[in-house]
């Protein structure tokens, strides 16, 4: 006898979005109209829709018709037919009731579009300009740089522009679908998806009264994943820090490894190693980078952080064989351990105890032959695993 409604659940690392629930063959017996599911006009529930495969929780004039039950409001129904969606009006409240529409016979897919522009940016308040050569509509980014929109199948091409409305580029534009991929089978997939971006260049833009190496690469965009059980090293954006075996949200494993001087003193240096040397920097989370302090061992010391760079942060790549743990992709050249210039601490992951951690400083060869110390740079753009030696 109570009216269907949806909830924002703060445990979920998804905005709020549990796992699917589905259901067919459903039937509802003696279900007033105003006991049906309907959307508060909450900012929360901005993006809420409910997929109604079998035309069963739409108004009764729509029995047996598919659709979307959505939070009716104009993103959401910018690329829709002008009279595709019905307001619900039989709420228990007439509020709630006008934030709430049935779209009958439309395939909708919840996408999330992320830009990249190489570095950590200031950006915000970005504009997205979507069109599919009909209708133009303008989207607002949301407080993680990035844009949620629910979209119906459709051919999009894109324009970023800034606050002030200068369009920008970027280096790079992720398009991933949030959540299950809808029952109804014509819905929109991020390969529909075009925008203008950056072409790549081994001879990046510098200043005039410089000359450019043709042997200067742009500084490479990679996610981090241990050989062992593929965990990713994943930062949120007020510094939480863990290895997370999924690889999304992908602003949380996006990182830039950023050329470095190698530090005058610590372990690199008295080695004399020729290993370049990097900062690992998260194009998102305000530009944090890996760390691991100097005197410390395992778990302790090790985080990501902003402001100015410090020795300890700074890291270089040692091959290492991949190992018979290594499963999928594990070429020569695409394995490595990865070292703290500074005082030579190891990353690790450790299965049995999931523990996220670094080696003592200074340690034995012979302990970093395990599995638990081998990681792999997985590039941000293709999802291959990269080979460390062409970094010099």
């Amino acid at each position: 006898k109570s009216t269907f409604q949806f909830y924002y659940d703060s445990r979920s690392s998804n905005r709020g979005m549990g796992d699917a629930l589905e259901m067919r063959g459903t039937t509802f017996k003696n279900v007033w109209d105003k006991t049906r599911p309907v959307v508060k006009c909450d900012y929360e529930q901005r993006n809420n829709f409910l997929e109604d495969i079998d035309g069963v929780l739409g108004p009764t004039d729509k029995a047996g018709v598919p659709g979307f039950i959505i939070r009716n409001r104009n993103d959401n129904k910018a690329f829709l037919p002008p009279d595709s969606c019905t307001p619900l009006w039989y709420s228990p409240s007439n509020e709630w009731g006008q934030c709430t529409a049935f779209c009958e016979g439309e395939c909708l897919r919840f996408m999330r579009i992320k830009p990249f522009f190489g570095t950590w940016t200031q950006y915000t308040n970005m504009k997205l300009r979507l069109s599919n050569g009909e209708t133009v509509y303008d989207f607002s980014s949301e407080q993680y740089k990035d844009f949620q929109i629910i979209l119906p199948k459709g051919t999009y091409h894109g324009r970023i522009f800034k606050e002030d409305g200068t369009e920008v580029t970027a280096k790079h534009i992720e398009v991933v679908p949030i959540g299950e991929k809808p029952l109804c089978s014509n819905y929109v997939k991020p390969s529909d998806f075009s925008f203008p971006t950056l072409s790549p260049t081994s001879t990046p833009t510098v200043s005039p009264t410089v000359t450019a190496s043709p042997s200067v690469t742009p500084d490479p965009s990679v996610r981090i994943r241990s050989v062992v059980d593929k965990m990713y090293l994943w930062v949120r954006s007020d510094g939480g820090f863990k290895a997370n075996v999924d690889e999304f949200p992908l602003y949380n494993t996006r990182i830039i490894l950023k050329k470095e001087t190698c530090p005058g003193i610590g372990y690199h240096f008295q080695l004399q190693l020729t290993n370049p040397c990097y900062l690992a920097q998260w194009e998102e989370a305000g530009g944090r980078r890996l760390y691991a302090e100097n005197g410390k061992e395992y778990s302790a010391g090790v985080g990501t952080k902003k402001g100015d760079i410090q020795n300890n942060q700074v890291w270089f790549l040692d091959e290492t064989d991949c190992g018979e743990e290594c499963v999928g992709d594990c070429g020569p050249g695409t394995c490595t351990l990865i070292r703290n210039a500074r005082n030579g601490r190891s990353m690790y992951w450790n299965s049995p105890n999931d523990v996220l951690g670094a080696s003592p400083e200074s340690p034995s060869d012979d302990s970093l032959l395990k599995a638990k110390f081998k990681w792999q740079l997985i590039d941000a753009d293709t999802g291959i695993a990269m080979d460390i030696t062409g970094y010099d």
